[in-house]
């Protein structure tokens, strides 16, 4: 009786014991799930300020998109297929991939660009990089002596803005077009578009195949209307 009771005691033990390294094997790797999250969040990140300062340049230095894209490799990144790149005209467009890094990339486009009296370049960038509902949108503007040159961040913000005048006086604006606007996504981020112009905004294409913008709430009206 006491041997089975022993038995008894050691099994229930050893139970315990694998129940406690289960859950702590499952506190492990949400915990280390967490950090590499983050870690690649934050790689996604800075991958992207190297291409606004040194992508452009690289490129319209004579190097060309093979340089640039064996550059992205050596930081462990791909690009997408919706990659526009031409330092003559605008938007340009960047989709960056983390290979290995939970799913996070990065949309990076230079959506304005002017010039002052000496040919220095000022330009508009807009950022969203992240994962499912881990996003973080930003909108960027930068200094160049020339298109082909490096750029300098001289202001980043979270919340949209329209405009945004350098120092010397030079002023951006964002373009206010449908086509610049609906890849903003407005009503999908209000952390970034709560208490602007595109406020709960959002672009779609009528019976007419035409492009048009209306509020969020209207939109959903709308469709529920459609489905009576």
């Amino acid at each position: 009786m006491k041997r089975r009771l022993l038995v008894i005691s050691i099994l229930g033990l050893t139970l315990l014991a694998a129940v406690a390294g289960i859950v702590n094997y499952f506190e492990w790797s949400e915990e280390r799930f967490v950090v590499e999250s983050r870690q690649a969040k934050h790689h996604v990140a800075e991958v992207t300020d190297w291409f606004i300062a040194h992508g452009l340049e690289m490129y319209s230095g004579g190097q060309g998109v093979g340089a640039l894209n064996r550059k992205l490799e050596t930081f462990g990144v791909s690009k997408g297929s919706d990659f526009t790149f031409d330092t003559g005209s605008l938007p340009i467009y960047a989709s960056l991939f983390v290979r290995g890094g939970k799913g996070y990339t990065a949309k990076l486009n230079c959506m304005a660009r002017t010039f002052d009296a000496d040919g220095r370049v000022y330009e508009y960038w807009f950022r969203r990089y992240g994962n499912r509902g881990d996003w973080t949108t930003e909108f960027i503007f930068t200094e160049a002596d020339s298109v082909s040159s490096s750029r300098t961040v001289v202001h980043r913000t979270r919340k949209f803005i329209p405009s945004h005048t350098f120092a010397g006086g030079i002023e951006i604006h964002y373009p206010m077009d449908l086509n610049a606007i609906a890849p903003l996504f407005p009503s999908l981020y209000p952390e970034a578009f709560s208490g602007t112009v595109l406020e709960n905004k959002i672009v779609i294409t009528d019976e007419d195949g035409e492009r048009v913008i209306m509020d969020y709430d209207e939109f959903r009206r709308m469709r529920k209307a459609d489905k009576k």
